[in-house]
């Protein structure tokens, strides 16, 4: 299975620390600081709380387009399939996938979300590639995105003056944005990856979260509060992320070991973006490949759902591939400890 386009979007100019600093103070560069995120982009005026830029879907679609135009082959009515990764759908229902449907102006496809952080862009990479290897679909579309302004900038607007500190670290990290890419049953002309291998897993389910974003759910409602404390939405556990990440990463390493593979047959790794201080974990157990991790989210922020995609599409821009040239696309979440690796190979220029 094959990769033919791939296309990323992000709302607005870059909303750095300073700026964010004239509103919030000074505790705007210990988020710096401590998470390395220097920038980030909401959908939302950053002083006035006002959307300027749309929703989840809109940059779904706008991300989409990129991709189809890297792909002038692809119309949308060959798109058999449309997967959707977000823990930031516009809403519960209709579905993300088929709001996207209905703003591309597709008349008919099978649409699918899948709710999830940082591993399931993996899930439905390695999703397409089941449904297009069984010989039922021959082009699919895969967005991953995240639209995490909407949810907590206007309660942290509002209570500025009396914001906690723990509110503004949990929540500042986090930017806006949306990847998308176009894949087909068929090698492109020019350009592209081919999927040579995805898998996705779930081993850690008996672990505490790293990580809580109850954003409603049948568990948790806020009808009827007339304010909500952003700590019962946003829920940080740092230790166990101490605790726990390490084994994931260890695990995730000897599964890709196993296939033969080391890293350094890579030339770029695409790890979890969520800010500085994981990424220098990481590169510390993967041998020290350092070279090769590539990263954006000192720039953009964590958008968990569209972080690897709008790396790779960031990546791409940049770089003179080479056919044959190797990249893994590695996602860990800490909410129940998922993960998930792609490894995609060059195949054309």
């Amino acid at each position: 299975m094959y990769i033919v386009g791939l296309g990323s979007y992000v709302p607005g100019e870059p909303i750095t620390n300073a700026m964010l600093a004239t509103v919030f103070g000074d505790v705007v560069h210990k988020v710096g600081d401590h998470f390395g995120v220097t920038s980030r982009h909401f959908t939302l005026d950053y002083q006035t709380d006002r959307v300027m830029h749309g929703g989840n879907s809109d940059f779904c679609v706008r991300a989409i387009h990129a991709a189809l135009a890297q792909c002038p082959h692809v119309s949308l009515d060959d798109v058999d399939l449309i997967i959707s990764a977000s823990s930031t759908p516009d809403d519960n229902l209709p579905t993300l996938s088929s709001v996207i449907q209905s703003k591309l102006g597709i008349q008919k496809t099978m649409v699918m979300d899948i709710r999830g952080g940082c591993a399931a862009i993996i899930q439905a990479i390695l999703t397409a590639k089941v449904y297009m290897a069984s010989g039922l679909f021959r082009t699919v579309i895969v967005t991953g995105s995240d639209c995490c302004s909407r949810v907590f900038y206007p309660y942290l607007h509002r209570n500025k003056d009396r914001a906690r500190v723990k509110d503004v670290m949990n929540t500042l990290l986090f930017g806006d944005g949306a990847g998308a890419v176009i894949m087909q049953s068929t090698p492109p002309t020019s350009g592209g990856f081919q999927v040579e291998f995805a898998e996705s897993s779930s081993e850690f389910a008996d672990k505490d979260p790293g990580f809580i974003f109850s954003l409603g759910g049948s568990n948790t409602s806020y009808l009827g509060q007339s304010d909500v404390a952003l700590s019962r939405v946003f829920q940080h556990f740092p230790k166990n992320i101490e605790r726990y990440l390490q084994q994931v990463i260890r695990l995730t390493q000897d599964r890709i070991q196993a296939l033969g593979v080391t890293f350094a047959d890579f030339s770029h790794v695409i790890g979890p973006q969520a800010n500085q201080r994981l990424v220098q974990d990481m590169n510390e157990r993967l041998m020290g490949y350092r070279a090769t991790y590539y990263y954006v989210g000192d720039r953009v922020g964590n958008v968990p759902g569209g972080a690897l995609l709008m790396a790779l599409d960031s990546l791409s821009k940049t770089y003179e591939w080479a056919v044959g040239d190797n990249v893994l696309l590695m996602g860990m979440e800490s909410p129940k400890w998922l993960y998930g690796y792609a490894i995609l190979r060059r195949v054309s220029l």
